[in-house]
């Protein structure tokens, strides 16, 4: 494999493998790699919109579903660095963990 940008991966997957090609299933959902690369561009282009971008950290604290990849290939897009934590931790200890990280945006399953 060539050396590939994370943010590029999914394009170049799309195109290599076909678009309709299927990426991630889950019971009762399969997504394209042509699903995911456009579904990722917009998440993308929203984050850039709330101020994110090149350098920023973001935590994530969501199931090992679809959502959780898509906002990591998206963060990926803008340069953002996804900070993982379990989405199984309870609300506080999610805080402290972001107090010590100081996070630009949190996006959780729980609101």
């Amino acid at each position: 494999m060539p050396d590939i940008p994370m943010g590029d991966l999914l394009r170049h997957q799309a195109h290599r493998r076909g678009e309709a090609a299927i990426c991630l299933s889950y019971p009762g959902e399969d997504i394209s790699w042509g699903r995911l690369e456009a579904d990722t561009n917009r998440t993308a282009r929203a984050l850039l919109d709330l101020g994110m971008g090149r350098g920023d950290l973001v935590t994530l604290a969501l199931p090992n579903q679809g959502r959780f990849f898509h906002f990591t290939f998206a963060l990926w897009k803008i340069g953002a660095t996804p900070h993982v934590v379990s989405s199984r931790l309870s609300a506080k200890e999610i805080g402290e963990i972001t107090e010590l990280a100081s996070p630009r945006l949190i996006v959780s399953a729980e609101p």
